[in-house]
């Protein structure tokens, strides 16, 4: 596949250096804060690329880890890629948090009824996967990796992810 031969060359943005983290505004929340969901969202991305699924998985809250393997994942994520990769091996991944705590709206993060709200939701951040950069380096076609948080006994945890194109 594209990407494993990629995977050597993939450089992960540091996004954290750059003022406009956030996915642009001023944010709300601690710059650690948003700093440790940015590097988890990049490492999470990074294993994907990696097809290290175990690894992936081993990012999962409980409710999500017992309801979909590692071997679950990889299909998911072949599935979805598929398309994504068709034209395109992807570069790198940046990350960005887009809510955190109570701004998360399941309706507007198309959260399903079916992921639990308890523990509390902690943080929305997006996994974009960079398939092609314009000419002064920023992002020109990309996807995303949504993934809503939650801290389980100390440990940022993914309790739901999904695929889409960026905008």
């Amino acid at each position: 596949m594209a990407r494993k031969t990629m995977v050597g060359a993939i450089v992960v943005s540091l996004c954290i250096l750059l003022a406009s983290c956030g996915g642009g505004g001023e944010s709300t929340v601690g710059k650690s804060t948003e700093q440790r969901f940015i590097k988890l969202t990049q490492e999470f991305g990074t294993l994907i690329l990696a097809d290290d699924w175990a690894g992936a998985h081993a990012m999962f809250s409980r409710s999500l880890a017992s309801s979909t393997s590692a071997e679950q994942l990889a299909q998911i994520v072949n599935a979805n890629e598929a398309e994504y990769h068709e034209h395109f091996a992807p570069m790198g991944v940046e990350g960005y948090l887009n809510a955190w705590g109570d701004e998360i709206d399941a309706d507007t993060y198309d959260v399903p009824p079916s992921v639990p709200n308890t523990p509390e939701w902690t943080a929305y951040t997006l996994a974009a996967i960079v398939l092609e950069r314009e000419d002064d380096g920023e992002v020109g076609r990309c996807y995303n990796i949504g993934l809503l948080w939650v801290n389980e006994e100390g440990q940022d945890r993914i309790a739901h992810f999904e695929y889409f194109w960026c905008d």
